[in-house]
C-alpha cells in the first residue's frame, strides 16, 4: 500500500532525527547477515578475537548522540 504524503514527511523528519540510530541498526544488521551467512571459519575467529579484546577494555559502551 502506498504511503501518503503525510506519512512520507513524518518518517522522513523521524530519519532525520534519529540518524545515528538508523546508522547503527544498519551496520548491526550488516554484520549479522555477514555472519550468519558468508564468514569462513577463519572470519569468525577474526571476529571472535575483535569481540573478546573489545568486551574486555572497560569503556566498551558507544554513546548514541544525535
Amino acid at each position: 500500500m502506498a504511503r501518503t504524503e503525510p506519512e512520507k514527511k513524518a518518517q522522513k523528519k523521524y530519519y532525520l532525527k534519529n540518524k545515528n540510530m538508523y546508522k547503527i541498526n544498519s551496520y548491526r544488521s550488516r554484520a549479522k547477515n555477514f555472519i550468519l551467512k558468508y564468514a569462513t571459519t577463519d572470519e569468525l575467529i577474526w571476529l571472535r578475537g575483535l569481540i573478546d579484546e573489545r568486551l574486555s577494555k572497560k569503556k566498551f559502551e558507544v554513546a548514541i548522540t544525535d
